[in-house]
Protein backbone atom coordinates (compact mmCIF):
# COMPACT_ATOMS: atom_id res chain seq x y z
CA UNK A 1 0.00 0.00 0.00
CA UNK A 2 2.84 2.33 0.82
CA UNK A 3 4.33 1.76 -2.64
CA UNK A 4 1.00 2.41 -4.42
CA UNK A 5 1.03 5.56 -6.58
CA UNK A 6 -1.58 6.97 -4.18
CA UNK A 7 -0.77 5.60 -0.69
CA UNK A 8 -3.58 5.72 1.85
CA UNK A 9 -4.22 8.85 3.88
CA UNK A 10 -5.22 6.77 6.88
CA UNK A 11 -3.05 4.29 8.74
CA UNK A 12 -3.79 0.75 7.62
CA UNK A 13 -2.79 -2.08 9.95
CA UNK A 14 -2.30 -5.69 8.96
CA UNK A 15 -2.75 -8.01 11.93
CA UNK A 16 -2.42 -11.77 12.31
CA UNK A 17 -4.29 -13.18 15.28
CA UNK A 18 -3.72 -16.42 17.16
CA UNK A 19 -6.20 -18.40 19.21
CA UNK A 20 -9.26 -17.94 17.04
CA UNK A 21 -10.37 -21.54 17.47
CA UNK A 22 -9.86 -21.25 21.23
CA UNK A 23 -12.30 -18.35 21.46
CA UNK A 24 -10.94 -15.51 19.26
CA UNK A 25 -8.32 -14.91 21.96
CA UNK A 26 -5.92 -12.77 19.89
CA UNK A 27 -8.48 -10.30 18.61
CA UNK A 28 -10.15 -10.10 22.03
CA UNK A 29 -6.78 -9.29 23.61
CA UNK A 30 -6.11 -6.57 21.05
CA UNK A 31 -9.44 -4.76 21.50
CA UNK A 32 -9.34 -5.13 25.29
CA UNK A 33 -5.82 -3.65 25.59
CA UNK A 34 -5.07 -1.93 22.29
CA UNK A 35 -1.69 -0.26 21.72
CA UNK A 36 -3.60 2.60 20.07
CA UNK A 37 -6.85 4.47 20.63
CA UNK A 38 -9.53 2.00 19.57
CA UNK A 39 -11.84 4.94 18.78
CA UNK A 40 -9.56 5.75 15.84
CA UNK A 41 -10.26 2.38 14.20
CA UNK A 42 -12.56 3.06 11.25
CA UNK A 43 -13.24 -0.53 10.20
CA UNK A 44 -12.02 -4.11 10.48
CA UNK A 45 -11.75 -6.17 7.31
CA UNK A 46 -11.25 -9.86 7.99
CA UNK A 47 -10.05 -12.47 5.50
CA UNK A 48 -10.61 -15.94 6.87
CA UNK A 49 -10.51 -19.18 4.89
CA UNK A 50 -10.36 -17.47 1.49
CA UNK A 51 -7.92 -19.85 -0.18
CA UNK A 52 -10.36 -22.41 -1.49
CA UNK A 53 -12.80 -20.46 -3.61
CA UNK A 54 -15.19 -23.00 -5.10
CA UNK A 55 -18.54 -23.16 -6.84
CA UNK A 56 -20.37 -21.66 -3.85
CA UNK A 57 -18.41 -18.44 -4.36
CA UNK A 58 -17.43 -15.82 -1.83
CA UNK A 59 -19.44 -14.77 1.21
CA UNK A 60 -18.98 -11.24 2.52
CA UNK A 61 -20.48 -10.88 5.97
CA UNK A 62 -21.04 -7.84 8.13
CA UNK A 63 -22.47 -5.63 5.39
CA UNK A 64 -25.18 -4.42 7.77
CA UNK A 65 -22.56 -3.06 10.21
CA UNK A 66 -22.33 0.13 8.11
CA UNK A 67 -24.69 1.71 5.59
CA UNK A 68 -21.57 2.47 3.52
CA UNK A 69 -20.54 -1.12 2.86
CA UNK A 70 -22.95 -2.12 0.09
CA UNK A 71 -22.50 1.06 -1.99
CA UNK A 72 -18.73 0.67 -1.63
CA UNK A 73 -18.82 -3.03 -2.55
CA UNK A 74 -21.02 -2.22 -5.55
CA UNK A 75 -18.49 0.39 -6.63
CA UNK A 76 -15.54 -2.00 -6.21
CA UNK A 77 -17.33 -4.77 -8.13
CA UNK A 78 -17.36 -8.55 -7.91
CA UNK A 79 -14.19 -9.40 -9.87
CA UNK A 80 -16.37 -11.88 -11.74
CA UNK A 81 -17.18 -13.88 -8.60
CA UNK A 82 -20.49 -15.15 -7.33
CA UNK A 83 -20.93 -13.30 -4.03
CA UNK A 84 -23.33 -13.82 -1.15
CA UNK A 85 -23.68 -10.62 0.89
CA UNK A 86 -24.62 -11.28 4.50
CA UNK A 87 -25.79 -8.66 6.96
CA UNK A 88 -24.94 -10.65 10.05
CA UNK A 89 -21.59 -11.01 11.79
CA UNK A 90 -20.28 -14.50 12.59
CA UNK A 91 -19.41 -14.72 16.28
CA UNK A 92 -16.51 -17.15 15.86
CA UNK A 93 -14.07 -15.14 13.76
CA UNK A 94 -11.79 -12.27 14.73
CA UNK A 95 -13.89 -9.45 13.32
CA UNK A 96 -16.53 -10.15 15.99
CA UNK A 97 -14.23 -8.70 18.66
CA UNK A 98 -14.20 -5.38 16.80
CA UNK A 99 -17.92 -5.50 16.04
CA UNK A 100 -18.62 -5.81 19.76
CA UNK A 101 -16.88 -2.41 20.11
CA UNK A 102 -19.16 -0.78 17.51
CA UNK A 103 -16.57 -0.91 14.74
CA UNK A 104 -17.92 -1.72 11.26
CA UNK A 105 -16.63 -5.03 9.89
CA UNK A 106 -16.46 -7.03 6.70
CA UNK A 107 -15.80 -10.77 6.74
CA UNK A 108 -14.50 -12.41 3.55
CA UNK A 109 -15.00 -16.19 3.63
CA UNK A 110 -15.21 -18.99 1.04
CA UNK A 111 -16.63 -21.61 3.36
CA UNK A 112 -15.49 -24.75 5.06
CA UNK A 113 -14.15 -27.76 3.14
CA UNK A 114 -13.23 -31.38 3.84
CA UNK A 115 -9.79 -30.36 5.11
CA UNK A 116 -11.11 -27.58 7.38
CA UNK A 117 -8.88 -27.55 10.48
CA UNK A 118 -7.30 -30.84 9.45
CA UNK A 119 -3.71 -31.82 8.59
CA UNK A 120 -4.64 -32.31 4.90
CA UNK A 121 -5.15 -28.58 4.35
CA UNK A 122 -2.06 -28.02 2.19
CA UNK A 123 -1.10 -25.01 0.11
CA UNK A 124 -1.30 -26.95 -3.17
CA UNK A 125 -5.10 -26.90 -2.74
CA UNK A 126 -5.27 -23.09 -2.83
CA UNK A 127 -7.25 -21.62 -5.70
CA UNK A 128 -4.74 -18.96 -6.77
CA UNK A 129 -7.03 -17.32 -9.33
CA UNK A 130 -9.79 -17.18 -6.73
CA UNK A 131 -7.47 -15.60 -4.19
CA UNK A 132 -6.36 -13.02 -6.76
CA UNK A 133 -10.00 -12.11 -7.48
CA UNK A 134 -10.81 -11.87 -3.76
CA UNK A 135 -7.64 -9.85 -3.26
CA UNK A 136 -8.72 -7.35 -5.91
CA UNK A 137 -12.05 -6.81 -4.14
CA UNK A 138 -10.38 -6.45 -0.74
CA UNK A 139 -7.75 -4.10 -2.19
CA UNK A 140 -10.48 -1.88 -3.61
CA UNK A 141 -12.24 -1.72 -0.25
CA UNK A 142 -9.02 -1.12 1.70
CA UNK A 143 -7.83 1.57 -0.71
CA UNK A 144 -11.16 3.37 -0.55
CA UNK A 145 -11.36 3.25 3.25
CA UNK A 146 -7.67 4.14 3.44
CA UNK A 147 -8.35 7.25 1.36
CA UNK A 148 -11.01 8.45 3.76
CA UNK A 149 -14.23 6.79 2.61
CA UNK A 150 -16.63 7.22 5.54
CA UNK A 151 -17.75 3.94 7.10
CA UNK A 152 -20.13 4.88 9.91
CA UNK A 153 -21.21 2.27 12.44
CA UNK A 154 -24.77 1.04 12.12
CA UNK A 155 -26.43 -0.72 15.07
CA UNK A 156 -27.87 -4.16 14.32
CA UNK A 157 -31.20 -4.26 12.57
CA UNK A 158 -33.08 -6.95 10.66
CA UNK A 159 -30.57 -9.36 9.14
CA UNK A 160 -27.70 -7.84 11.11
CA UNK A 161 -26.02 -8.41 14.44
CA UNK A 162 -24.07 -11.37 15.73
CA UNK A 163 -24.96 -14.84 14.49
CA UNK A 164 -23.66 -18.37 14.84
CA UNK A 165 -22.43 -18.71 11.27
CA UNK A 166 -19.46 -21.07 11.57
CA UNK A 167 -19.19 -24.69 12.68
CA UNK A 168 -18.44 -25.39 16.30
CA UNK A 169 -19.46 -23.58 19.44
CA UNK A 170 -18.59 -20.34 21.17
Amino acid sequence: LRQHPQPPDRTVMFVHFAGEELGILGSKALVEAPPFDLKRVVAMINLDMVGRLGPKGLAIGGVASSPAWMPLLDQVGTAGLSILYEGSVATRSDHASFYRHNIPVLFFFTGVHNDYHRPGDHSDKINRDGMAAIGSIVAGVVQSVGHGHAVPWQPPGPGGGLSQGLPGSN
